[in-house]
């Protein structure tokens, strides 16, 4: 159970089940539909898995209320930049920070058990190279 194929099917049960969630309240129009765009909004921020499965459902819902409520003459870009959207945009830059300071505490905290010097290996290849010659 210690492959990538478990973590992938793992990862995809974590975006999968808070989509069902959103869709199945925002279907059946559970508080007029405010308890799936709260659902939306926690899942968004909690789970950076969700946000591609938010994705597809709130722009195929959107494409949905254009098409069968005839309120779009023709479905344009603008039509689809709607309030849930723009929140998993945010979701996106909150996640990209909160887990990129997270990855750097993680670097400095190893840096610091080790009391060594880890370096960048992209940056000090061909020094490293050159000074082993």
């Amino acid at each position: 159970m210690e492959s990538g194929q478990f973590i992938f099917a793992f990862a995809s049960w974590t975006g999968m089940i808070p989509y069902f969630a959103v869709m199945l309240t925002d279907s059946f129009q559970v508080l007029g539909g405010d308890l799936a765009t709260i659902l939306h909004v926690v899942f968004a921020f909690i789970s950076p898995v969700y946000i591609p499965f938010g994705i597809i459902y709130y722009i195929q819902r959107q494409y949905l209320v254009c098409r069968i409520m005839r309120n779009c003459d023709s479905v344009t870009f603008s039509d689809y930049m709607v309030l849930e959207i723009y929140i998993l945009y945010i979701a996106l830059v909150f996640h990209t920070v909160l887990w990129g300071f997270g990855l750097k505490a993680i670097y400095h905290q190893r840096w610091r058990k080790h009391k060594k010097y880890v370096p960048n290996q992209i940056c000090c290849y061909n020094e490293h190279r050159h000074n082993t010659q």
